[in-house]
């Protein structure tokens, strides 16, 4: 390993002292001293805190002056009672400004902690919070943490649609919305434009929407200049989201929307950028209920903005037949409105941050001031400690607040765990591992029909799966895949089938036989899953890939048994960058993509 270079050293310092002054300039949101209404008993464990008492549902609700007009990020959030543990029926659902945000459950697969993020626009919050346990507990087992408001730039143009011109073509550089055929409408065929008084109603494609399978975007592009220092340190991020909604439920009307955001290099005068010119990149999608009345929120979008990017690519769309139904497209009733991206911190400062891990490993060690209110992350990879022998962290541990800091890159050996056996951190026969994007890491426990999710501290964190035959159980399972948008499990088995759970365990269904055909297996041995939630199978005994759609429908196939080009005896299969299909090719033996 090597220091940071000193240009980026500095980056790094500067976006310190950027971020510490709008940290100490936050306004505080003290729900507690705010609250107008109640239902029930609420009480408050901490300044500023709330939790529900001796009831198993209620509400609170209040309003909060901000200082001025502006444009306000508001952050806290929300978390199990450390006092109860997990209760698995407790949720809490979160209104900000009479829309409701997300809704946060308690399960045994959930995070620990919900980091919550809004955007308003104005001098004023209103908030609700619903709290609900349908185990009819005593009180609620979930608690909402005063948080902080402060004034983010207005990274987009027009994000509620309500001034501006929309523009059929390829956006080249900043301003108001561009992309496939869309315009901004006001309330029509049942839908009330979600804040405002215009939404934007996807038309279709460039092409009038004349081929199946397609999609209608909207793009605009965000330039990262005014922010050159913060994504050169690679500490800043970006959080988007939107609502959508669509008319109600016809035989031409699909119920896709989404969210992609895309960090470039280059100029945006040659978008859309090639593909070595796009960094990074993050999606999310949501499927809807087809009822006009209600709009729905698109999951949180988050992109960590590498180092190098100059601008950053919004898109906003809707899809046509994504449920394949052989209909031609028609965008006669998809909006979005009340589109979001704001800026999210790190939660907290990673050691990692402050080396390049380049080179062999060795004993160099980097001092760096640091001044910061938040701690201060040690990964397994890296030693550290406060110059004055205060504390010392390592293995994944935090560190206090630090006035200097002193880094030790060791690139050692981690951790281990397991044993032969099926208790929890057991194990008979592991064939496959995965992470997911909140870290966790689930890992096919082949002879003992399960799957068993970990922290990415080795933690134990559940298991699902019992052995046999029928839907929801597993034969001897050779491949575990996490879908990145949902977070869903796809288990792949060696009795031919693929099973999809979600994150806490509960079967949502399966697919495929034994044989030759598509949407079969002769041996069925790794699975994978892209950006896109596509579902990718090798099956060692024919030499194919087959590609699947989220719910299972196939799509595609390819390879055959040999030692030719797409000739193959795959064993394993990965999704990489642009979802590029890396497969290992056993008796070959060779990577092949």
């Amino acid at each position: 390993m090597r220091p940071i270079p000193a240009a980026r050293l500095l980056s790094v310092l500067t976006a310190l002292l950027i971020l510490v002054p709008r940290l100490a300039n936050a306004v505080a949101l003290d729900w507690w001293a705010n609250r107008t209404s109640t239902s029930c008993v609420f009480e408050s464990t901490a300044p500023g805190t709330i939790r529900l008492d001796n009831c198993a549902s209620g509400f609170i609700e209040g309003d909060i002056t901000l200082p001025s007009s502006g444009n306000w990020k508001l952050s806290f959030d929300v978390e199990p009672d450390e006092s109860t543990g997990r209760k698995p029926n407790d949720y809490v659902d979160v209104f900000i400004n009479s829309a409701r945000i997300g809704r946060y459950y308690n399960t045994p697969a959930a995070p620990a902690l919900h980091h919550v993020s809004a955007l308003v626009n104005g001098s004023s919050v209103h908030y609700r919070f619903e709290f609900l346990s349908t185990d009819l507990a005593t009180h609620i087992h979930m608690v909402v943490r005063a948080g902080q408001a402060e004034l983010e730039p207005a990274y987009l143009t027009n994000p509620s649609f309500d001034g501006g011109t929309y523009v059929n073509a390829t956006p080249t550089t900043t301003g108001d919305w561009q992309g496939n055929l869309a315009s901004y409408v006001t309330a029509e065929n049942g839908v009330t434009p979600f804040q405002g008084g215009r939404m934007l109603k996807f038309l279709g494609t460039a092409n009038g929407g004349a081929s199946t399978g397609a999609g209608c975007e909207a793009i605009q592009l965000v330039s990262m200049a005014p922010y050159a220092s913060a994504v050169a340190a690679g500490i800043f991020r970006l959080e988007a989201s939107a609502y959508v909604n669509r008319v109600a439920l016809d035989s031409q009307t699909d119920t896709q929307f989404g969210i992609e955001l895309v960090a470039c290099s280059g100029s945006m005068s040659s978008f859309p950028p090639p593909a070595a010119n796009q960094l990074a990149r993050a999606r999310t999608l949501i499927r809807t209920d087809g009822d006009p009345a209600t709009w729905e929120r698109i999951p949180e979008c988050l992109l960590h903005v590498p180092y190098g990017t100059t601008y950053v690519a919004y898109y906003l769309f809707a899809d046509e037949d994504v449920m394949n139904d052989g209909t031609a497209p028609e965008f006669d009733g998809h909006y979005a409105d009340g589109v979001t991206l704001l800026r999210v911190a790190p939660p907290a400062w990673s050691c990692a941050d402050l080396v390049t891990p380049e080179g062999n490993a060795g004993a160099h060690t980097l001092t760096v001031p640091v001044a910061l209110s938040a701690p201060i992350w040690a990964p397994a990879s890296i030693t550290a400690s406060t110059t004055d022998g205060t504390a010392t962290a390592g293995d994944g541990d935090f560190l206090p607040t630090a006035q200097t800091l002193t880094v030790k890159p060791t690139l050692a050996w981690a951790r281990k765990w397991g044993s032969v056996g099926s208790g929890n951190s057991q194990f008979d026969q592991p064939s496959g591992i995965a992470a997911d994007r909140w870290g966790n890491i689930w890992v096919a426990d082949g002879n003992n029909h399960r799957v068993v999710r970990y922290t990415r501290r080795s933690d134990y964190a559940g298991k699902f799966g019992t052995s046999g035959s029928s839907p929801g159980q597993l034969g001897f399972v050779v491949s575990v895949a996490v879908d990145p948008i949902f977070g869903h499990v796809y288990v792949g088995g060696s009795d031919s089938r693929i099973s999809e759970f979600t994150a806490d365990g509960t079967f949502v269904r399966e697919w495929g036989s034994p044989g030759t055909g598509p949407g079969q297996f002769s041996t069925l041995s790794g699975i994978a899953v892209d950006s896109q939630g596509n579902v990718y199978a090798a099956d060692w005994g024919t030499g194919r890939i087959q590609k699947f759609s989220s719910t299972g429908t196939f799509l595609l196939q390819w390879g055959s048994l040999g030692s030719g080009i797409s000739q193959q005896s795959p064993r394993g299969i990965a999704i990489g960058r642009q979802d590029v299909v890396y497969v290992s090719d056993t008796w070959n033996p060779r990577i092949q993509r």
